[in-house]
């Protein structure tokens, strides 16, 4: 016979026994829900990393595919997309103040005769050739080129006047004409030369901007129609 302390004894061992291995059991069903929680927080940690470098790839990858859209394949200057964009950009500086704009609209003389004489690809190499003088202007300039078009090309700058603009005009009709490529089928040069039509505005948007680059191409229109090989300049801007 169990006497009573000994019965005691028995219960104290059963519930030590009993809560021993209950908490053993709740402590290892607590440490693998720690540890899956822990590497359900890695791999999340991970996928979160892995998702934003994809991200930014992305947006890299974007950012290079629009710079190469805004590039003219053929003189590897800005197209008219490109220009668009940075009309943009400097829409954006503008705040609705009022800036000087000046644009040059520029179109090779004869070209089509040019490449109905010498063939479509010396006719590449002329427009690159081009291109490459009007690019180094703009660089030295602060202005902004690109090509319009077919033959044309538009120079584009913020700030300057009259005298600037005009001393721009001049500086691309030498560089051009130094280029000396021959062109025995122009009638007003035996090389390579262009006409230019500027124009200088106030604007504070870019419907202005566009505007005096429309007033810009009239003005070419009326270098063209009187014997080409020169620039008009007219001004918009109200002092």
């Amino acid at each position: 016979m169990v006497d009573s302390s000994s019965f005691d004894y028995y219960i104290q061992l059963y519930y030590v026994v009993t809560f021993v291995s209950v908490t053993l059991l709740v402590s290892r069903v607590m440490y693998k829900a720690f540890c899956d929680n822990y590497e359900s927080n890695r791999r999340l940690k991970k996928e979160i990393e892995t998702n934003h470098l994809l991200n930014q790839r992305l947006k890299e990858a974007n950012q290079r595919l629009e710079i190469i859209a805004s590039i003219d394949e053929l003189t590897k200057i800005s197209n008219r997309r490109g220009l668009h964009i940075h009309m943009d950009n400097l829409e954006s500086n503008l705040n609705d103040n009022q800036q000087k704009f000046s644009s040059i609209v520029m179109d090779i003389d004869y070209f089509k005769k040019y490449n109905d004489y010498y063939g479509h690809n010396p006719g590449d190499k002329v427009l690159e050739n081009i291109a490459g003088v009007l690019s180094g202007i703009a660089k030295d300039t602060s202005g902004f080129v690109a090509r319009w078009g077919g033959e044309e090309f538009v120079y584009i700058i913020c700030g300057e006047n009259m005298e600037q603009i005009g001393s721009v005009c001049k500086r691309v009709q030498e560089a051009v004409y130094n280029l000396k490529i021959p062109h025995p089928q122009s009638e007003v040069s035996n090389y390579v030369t262009l006409s230019m039509g500027a124009c200088s505005s106030n604007v504070s948007n870019r419907k202005e901007m566009q505007k005096c680059i429309e007033q810009a191409d009239k003005a070419l229109y009326n270098v063209k129609t009187g014997g080409r090989n020169g620039y008009s300049y007219v001004s918009m801007i109200v002092e």
